[in-house]
């Protein structure tokens, strides 16, 4: 009877300590580091080139380098407010200033997600080192891809033509 029971809670004890591993493989891994990179966005007919500032505590502020008619232009979120400044204007805004089914609104929502200690992007597959998980943003499917290292590489709309670029900063 020892003997039955040693062997069904070694089982049992795989199976527990197979499961939770697998399970955290499956979701993706907080992102809660400060985020400095060069962005690219395209979206439909529009292409953008911004800078992307995250930090652990949630803020995200996005400076447009181009095109020519935003440059300079800044959005800025923090525990649901925003910041907006272009030049010597600026203004602060409770509400959304961004219009739905904008890039910009996309990738600020998705470091927002990546930052919660829930995370709701599970893995989807692996090629080359770059693992991509999927998940809904606003009810929009959406592939977030990260490098061999974890860092955010990529963000993936592909519903609505975004696809979100993410170069490090070269110091």
């Amino acid at each position: 009877m020892k003997k039955l029971l040693l062997v069904v809670t070694v089982l049992l004890g795989m199976v527990l300590i197979g499961g939770c591993k697998s399970k955290e493989n499956e979701t993706i891994p907080k992102i809660d580091n400060k985020i400095e990179n060069s962005v690219k966005i395209s979206s439909q007919n529009n292409e953008y080139e911004c800078k992307v500032f995250h930090t652990p505590e949630g803020t995200t502020t996005v400076k447009f380098i181009s095109p020519a008619n935003l440059r300079g232009f800044i959005i800025s979120r923090s525990g649901g407010k925003y910041e907006v400044s272009q030049d010597d204007l600026e203004g602060g805004y409770l509400r959304d200033p961004i219009q739905n089914n904008c890039a910009v609104k996309y990738m600020i929502d998705v470091l927002e997600e990546l930052n919660k200690d829930e995370r709701t992007f599970k893995f989807k597959s692996e090629e080359e080192g770059e693992k991509t998980y999927s998940g809904l943003i606003d009810g929009k499917g959406c592939d977030v891809i990260l490098n061999s290292k974890g860092e955010l590489i990529r963000i993936s709309l592909e519903d609505l033509g975004i696809n979100i670029e993410f170069r490090p900063e070269i110091n």
